[in-house]
Parts: C-alpha cells; sequence; structure tokens
C-alpha cells in the first residue's frame, strides 16, 4: 500500500471510530438532560471555555440567552418554512420549551462542552481526509465523493446542532441529527472498503446474501427510528411527572412507538439469525465472517440493553449505550454490503 492511501485510511479510520464515540457522547448528552447545558452556538455562554460556576456569568444571564434564542429561532422558523416544512415552523413557533431558560449545572455544561469537542475534532479529521482523498482520485475513484460528502455531512451536522440547541431539542431536530450520522458512518465506511477492495478476494456478491443483508440493514434503521422516537416521547414525560405511574408505563399508553420497537426487536434476532446462517453456510472473506459474527454480538447485548431499559424504567446509564449498539449494527450491516460490492463476482462455495 502506498504512503498515500495509507494516511488516507488512517484519517478516514479514526474519523470512523471517533464519530463511534461521539454517538456514544451524544447518547450521554440526552440521558442525562445535559442538550441544554451550553445555551448558546458554537461558543458556551458566550466563551471558548465554558465557566465552571455560575459567579461566573451575569445575574441575568437566563434573560440573556433567551432573548438571542428568541430571534435566532425566529430566523430558523422562517427558513424551514421556505424551504417546505412549515409544520417544523410552526412547532419552533409554537414550543414553549423553546424559549424556556436552562438554570446553569456545571457538570452538565462540560458534558455538552466534550460533545462539542468531539464533533470539532471529528470535522477536522473529516476535512483532511478530504485533502487526502484528491492524493489517490485516480487510483480510486469515488473517494473524493465519498469523503466530500463526509465532510458536507459535517457542515450539516453542524447547522443541526446549532438549531437542537436553539430550539431546546425539539424532537423532529433531533432524529434527523441521528439520521444523518448514519449517512456519516456509511461515507466512511465506503472510503475504507473501497482503498481495501484488493484485500478482499474470496468475499463474493451473491443475490440471496445481499437481499438477506439488506433486510438486516433495513429493519435495524427502522428500530434507530423507532427507539429514538421513544426517546424523544421519555424527554416529554420528564418534563411532566406522574409520581403514580412510571415512564414505562406512561410510555405505552402515550403511543404505540414503544410496542412495536419491542417487537421488531424480535426480528432483528431473527434476521440475524437467518444471516448468521446464509454466511456460515458458505465460504467467503473473513472480514465478512467478522461483521456477521460482531453482528451477532451486538444484536444480544442491545437485547440485554433493552430488557433492562424496560424493566428498569429507562435507567440514564443504558440510553447512550443501547443506541451506539444500535448504530454499530448498521455500520456492520453497511460493512458487508460494501465488501461484497467490491469484491470479484464470483460464485460461493457452499461449506461441506
Amino acid at each position: 500500500m502506498k504512503p498515500s492511501e495509507a494516511k488516507f485510511l488512517r484519517f478516514v479510520s479514526f474519523t470512523l471510530i471517533a464519530l463511534y464515540a461521539l454517538i456514544l457522547i451524544g447518547g450521554l448528552v440526552r440521558a442525562t438532560g445535559s442538550g441544554m447545558g451550553c445555551p448558546d452556538w458554537p461558543k458556551c455562554f458566550g466563551k471558548l471555555v465554558p465557566p465552571t460556576s455560575v459567579e461566573q456569568l451575569p445575574e441575568n444571564y437566563l434573560e440573556q440567552y433567551v432573548a438571542k434564542r428568541k430571534v435566532k429561532n425566529e430566523r430558523i422558523a422562517n427558513f424551514m418554512a421556505s424551504i417546505g416544512f412549515p409544520e417544523v415552523h410552526d412547532k419552533i413557533v409554537a414550543e414553549a420549551a423553546v424559549y424556556k431558560g436552562e438554570e446553569f449545572n456545571a457538570v452538565k455544561t462540560w458534558i455538552e462542552y466534550i460533545n462539542r469537542l468531539a464533533g470539532a475534532l471529528i470535522g477536522l479529521f473529516v476535512l483532511l481526509s478530504f485533502a487526502f482523498s484528491f492524493r489517490i482520485r485516480k487510483q480510486y475513484p469515488g473517494v473524493v465523493a465519498a469523503s466530500g460528502l463526509a465532510l458536507l455531512l459535517t457542515f450539516i451536522q453542524a447547522f443541526l446542532g446549532s438549531i437542537v440547541v436553539s430550539t431546546n431539542l425539539i424532537p423532529a431536530t433531533i432524529t434527523m441529527h441521528m439520521l444523518f450520522s448514519l449517512l456519516m458512518v456509511g461515507a466512511l465506511v465506503y472510503c475504507i472498503v473501497k482503498v481495501r477492495a484488493t484485500q478482499f478476494a474470496g468475499a463474493f456478491s451473491h443475490w440471496d446474501l445481499n437481499k438477506v443483508v439488506w433486510f438486516n440493514l433495513i429493519i435495524g434503521l427502522t428500530q434507530i427510528v423507532l427507539g429514538t422516537q421513544v426517546r424523544e416521547n421519555v424527554d416529554v414525560l420528564k418534563a411532566n411527572p406522574v409520581e403514580t405511574y412510571t415512564i414505562t408505563e406512561r410510555l405505552l399508553v402515550m403511543s404505540h412507538d414503544l410496542e412495536l420497537h419491542r417487537l421488531l426487536s424480535f426480528g432483528v434476532v431473527i434476521a440475524t439469525i437467518v444471516l448468521f446462517m446464509k454466511v456460515s453456510a458458505v465460504q467467503t472473506h473473513s472480514i465478512v465472517k467478522f461483521a456477521v459474527n460482531l453482528s451477532v454480538v451486538i444484536v444480544g447485548l442491545s437485547m440485554l440493553t433493552g430488557i433492562i431499559l424496560y424493566s428498569y424504567d429507562i435507567p440514564a446509564f443504558a440510553q447512550p449505550i443501547h443506541l451506539t449498539l444500535g448504530t454499530l449494527l448498521s455500520g456492520a450491516h453497511l460493512l458487508i454490503l460494501m465488501v461484497i460490492w467490491h469484491s470479484p463476482k464470483v460464485a460461493p462455495v457452499t461449506v461441506s
């Protein structure tokens, strides 16, 4: 492998690892209610390094940041309406939580600040990956476009992050934030597989296997969307506590999202077992078998954390783990698909 290829791979691989770490940190931010730990963006309480005590802030800091956010939200709402999302405009304008001030909490502020630092670090490595992709563009067509897409998504994520903070975590923006993270995962996985495609001899592109992997990917993404919606409902219920009922009990009454999420988890288990059996029955590249075995482990851990979440009334520590496992599963499915797409088109050899 040429030095330029190795350098590109290092930056992309580190970015992918850092992105998953950021997803875990982002889940921690939500689970601890730290999303409004910094009421402004991109600075935190108007500083590059946030304060450590409320004494470092002016007495009317709540009113100051709410007033600034109100002006910004009017611009955001008008923009969303202009691009064809009038319901988002109405949501921002009507949502009382948008104009609610957040009392300073040093722990929450620094959790959110670390989340932002991790995002900035990823942005830097995506930019470097894009720059180094031009050195290998002739050997590997497509890496410039894929790394460029990752860079574009980084800017979009930063914009969405600004909206998430300004709108006080309106649910629709949070879901979009998650889905764009998964698009970034796909772009980065593509870059890695494209450069290392010659090493995947022995993997195969087989219609039946492709169909099973696609089904696993789609059902996994559906689970992520449903899980995000469940988490959004949790935020609403936590803001309006009722002593006589648990959050889980209230979730079941509030919508069918939790029931669908639980029911679909059995579909994920069955789909994973079918995928495992399909791959075990043929000779293929070790990276495919590794990704499938990893999927089995991830699904097992996801079921365990899901049981903990349901049985113990959505404990905070299990939420980011459950979310990160779901995104790791989608990453594994994308890796399998891209490896077999880039492998020589040969018939699979059945394992006797």
